[in-house]
């Protein structure tokens, strides 16, 4: 039987996809209408420019990373989360955050979607449906898509946003959560691929200065890179257990999260060391040494890099990084201007 598709930007969907599509829409302006108020909004704008120098072979790119992953490539996009409530009680958020970025792979305009997800406040604990982060490591918690830093998100084990749904009980301690995801990543694919994970945690870095914790996963992945499908969008076997622990202690900070397990039935592990100094106070101005390595499918590489983030004023923000690979001994310079201005209402 043909497969019928649509297609939104770069996404395309199938039929059945178009059911869970329509239903997370529908879902997300009842709960955005006037029976469920909501009281407040922010609106945050953001653009940047973003590139790469190689050394050795004299050429300039515009993205930072790798020309089919979604960060960081020269965009413009917004976030925006509206709090959903009444006076006396809050029943949770909407988040929707997006990009139109400039890919030169394509060498045409990307539409990206990042968080789409409602969040519901429970009795015991808060509920999510839409496309956020699978409960996996350290970047379930971090905001890494403006950075310049790798991090797991990009290693093929852990994916950066996820079509899903997941619990968070974080009103205790240890925290835990779980998700239940369609282990496609970016593009939505509802066929025989899924990723189920959980992660239990300590501690909470921005009030605390320190979090750890333990994850694992499992199912039947697709491997992707971006809004690209590959191995003829077959399912991949997929499993791992995590540690991860981020910490500050006066002008210092440190961030580690590794997974070992398996990929399509083969050994498998990822994980990266990162060191930081502020400079400045309110952390306008910080050095980060960062050691990356991974084995995917036998293929082992290693990624070191050194890197400064300076926030020139409230709304501008400098980032560069110099890396080298491992084994081809890769040299690459990147660097990023961003802006991000908020409004609430």
């Amino acid at each position: 039987m043909k497969a019928h598709f649509i297609t939104i930007g770069l996404i395309p969907l199938t039929g059945i996809c178009k059911l869970k599509l329509g239903f997370l829409i529908l879902l997300l302006i009842i709960c955005n209408s006037s029976i469920l108020l909501a009281q407040s909004n922010l609106l945050v704008m953001e653009a940047q420019i973003a590139g790469s120098y190689y050394p050795d072979e004299k050429d300039l790119f515009w993205y930072t990373h790798h020309p089919q992953e979604v960060m960081q490539k020269p965009s413009v996009g917004f976030d925006y989360l509206s709090r959903i409530g009444s006076d006396n009680r809050d029943y949770g958020y909407i988040s929707l955050q997006a990009r139109l970025a400039y890919d030169e792979y394509r060498d045409k305009l990307q539409a990206q979607l990042y968080n789409a997800f409602i969040d519901l406040k429970l009795s015991n604990l808060d509920m999510w449906l839409g496309h956020n982060k699978p409960a996996i490591g350290l970047s379930s918690n971090l905001d890494n898509h403006a950075l310049l830093q790798r991090d797991l998100s990009m290693s093929g084990l852990n994916f950066d946003r996820d079509w899903g749904t997941g619990i968070k009980l974080s009103r205790i301690n240890p925290s835990i959560s779980a998700s239940l995801t369609t282990g496609s990543g970016m593009p939505l694919r509802i066929r025989e691929s899924y990723l189920l994970a959980s992660r239990i945690g300590w501690g909470d870095l921005p009030s605390e200065n320190y979090s750890i914790g333990f994850s694992a996963s499992g199912g039947e992945i697709l491997k992707t890179m971006g809004y690209e499908i590959m191995h003829d969008e077959l399912p991949h076997s997929l499993y791992t257990a995590g540690l991860d622990f981020s910490g500050r202690l006066l002008n210092n900070y440190v961030y580690t999260d590794f997974l070992y397990g398996s990929f399509h039935e083969k050994p498998a592990y990822a994980g990266f060391v990162r060191f930081g100094y502020n400079l400045l106070p309110e952390e306008r101005l910080a050095i980060e040494a960062q050691a990356y390595f991974q084995e995917l499918a036998e293929a082992v590489s290693q990624e070191y890099s050194l890197g400064m983030n300076w926030r020139i004023s409230a709304d501008f923000t400098l980032r560069t990084l110099y890396s080298i690979h491992q084994p081809d001994f890769e040299h690459k310079i990147a660097m990023q201007i961003y802006y991000l201005k908020g409004f609430s209402f």
